[in-house]
């Protein structure tokens, strides 16, 4: 976030250069394929803009570099100022990339809610397990053989006439077998229910989950897109510094115009973003225009 008012004349230049393209812009797009037209233009404007930079660089260069002179400093602290420019641009370009590194990128997103649903789905086996084997137990008792204490048939028939099962209730081993078998019933209707309740348990922790996942990814795609737009802000007033101030070292060490080479100027790259939240759907958060560039 670099600016030096050293600029301005360069500032005026570019914008006496755009207005005198946009006076011819409508007679250019009368032509019979106005998109082609347009975009032949707007390449030509923008080619245009940068030479007359560069050449406004120079003049301005000069211009600055002579005032400076009179102004009582030296070639050496012309020199430094130049560099300190540049340096600063770099320092802040830097900082901006930082900035933009140190934001969440969705990466932590992916853990959100997985404890929870390890746990649902670990007891949710567990109780399945619980069930088949209660199962099993109530179809093994209901199975087992019942060894009955003798009785005498006159009994059997007594109680049979009488509507009643006394002399089979009365035997030890049946009362037994039969408390056996309905405690396995009992059991296996109670961890069944537990295992049933445990679906709802495990889909209602995915879907938690899954939310929890799309918020943090919305939110980590809305701070990437706002910080990338903080981080570009200045991206035009640095290339007009950065070029002047290369400008001024090109005539402070007596290069010409021609062969005054000056690097491109530093800008931020997109940080890293996982793959998962790149390609999150965010129109229901209201940040789906905010998030195209890191798409």
């Amino acid at each position: 976030m670099v600016k030096l008012s050293l600029l301005t004349a360069v500032l005026a230049s570019v914008s006496v250069v755009l207005a005198s393209f946009d006076e011819v812009l409508p007679e250019v797009f009368s032509f019979e394929e106005p998109e082609l037209v347009q975009t032949t233009v707007k390449t030509t404007i923008a080619a245009q803009s940068r030479k007359d930079v560069k050449l406004n660089a120079w003049e301005s260069a000069k211009t600055t570099v002579a005032e400076l002179l009179q102004s009582g400093e030296t070639n050496t602290s012309c020199r430094e100022l130049a560099n300190a420019t540049v340096r600063d641009i770099a320092a802040s370009v830097d900082s901006d990339q930082q900035m933009l590194d140190n934001l969440n990128n969705g990466t932590s997103c992916k853990e959100l809610g997985v404890s929870l649903v390890a746990n649902a789905s670990r007891r949710h086996d567990e109780y399945w397990a619980e069930c088949d084997a209660a199962a099993a137990a109530v179809e093994a008792a209901d199975d087992t053989d019942v060894y009955l204490d003798d009785v005498e048939y006159a009994a059997v028939v007594e109680d049979e006439e009488a509507g009643n099962c006394n002399w089979l209730e009365a035997d030890a081993a049946y009362r037994a077998a039969e408390k056996a078998y309905n405690k396995a019933v009992d059991y296996n209707a109670t961890v069944c229910q537990e295992a049933v309740y445990s679906e709802f348990t495990l889909d209602e922790s995915m879907d938690y989950s899954d939310s929890q996942k799309h918020d943090c990814s919305c939110e980590a795609l809305s701070e990437l897109a706002v910080g990338w737009k903080e981080a570009n802000q200045n991206n035009d007033d640095n290339q007009i510094s950065w070029t002047e101030s290369w400008t001024m070292l090109c005539y402070l060490d007596g290069i010409s115009e021609e062969d005054c080479d000056v690097p491109p100027c530093p800008t931020v790259h997109k940080p890293y973003i996982d793959p998962v939240t790149k390609h999150t759907d965010c129109k229901l958060h209201n940040i789906a225009n905010t998030t195209e560039a890191f798409r």
